[in-house]
C-alpha cells in the first residue's frame, strides 16, 4: 500500500484541480506536475510508515513518563538489607563447568563461593 500512495495522491491533486479551476489541464502543467509528484513518490511512500512509528513512539513515550513517575521500588515490598548475607538457589539444574559432556554432582554445587566462580580456565 506504500507504493500506491503517491499514484493516489497525484490523481487526487489532478482532480481537485479540474474542478476548482474552469480550465482543463495543459500539457506543461500536467507534465511538470509529473515530475513534482516523482520527485515526492519517495517520502509518500514513507509517510505511512513514519505516522506509525509516530504512534508508537508516542504510546512509548507515555509508558515512560509513566514508569518514571513511579516511586522507588522499596515501597512494592522489596527490601533489601546489605548488613545480612543472603544466598541465591538453583533447583532442579543442570550445569556444565568446561566439559558439556560431564555434568558437575550437585555435591560440588553446595559450596561455591564467589571466588570459585570468578576463575576463569585457560
Amino acid at each position: 500500500y506504500m507504493s500506491a500512495l503517491p499514484i493516489f495522491a497525484a490523481a487526487a491533486t489532478f482532480l481537485v484541480y479540474v474542478y476548482a479551476t474552469d480550465e482543463g489541464i495543459s500539457a506543461s502543467i500536467l507534465f511538470s506536475s509529473i515530475v513534482a509528484f516523482e520527485m515526492l513518490r519517495f517520502p509518500l511512500m514513507f509517510l505511512p510508515m513514519v505516522i506509525a512509528q509516530y504512534a508508537q513512539c508516542k504510546v512509548s513515550l507515555k509508558r515512560v513518563a509513566v514508569f518514571l513517575g513511579y516511586g522507588e521500588v522499596n515501597e512494592a515490598g522489596y527490601t533489601r538489607n546489605p548488613d545480612k548475607k543472603g544466598e541465591v538457589k538453583i533447583e532442579n539444574a543442570t550445569v556444565y563447568w568446561s566439559d558439556p559432556n560431564t555434568p558437575i554432582p550437585r555435591s560440588a554445587l553446595k559450596n561455591i563461593s564467589p571466588m570459585d566462580m570468578s576463575t576463569k580456565s585457560s
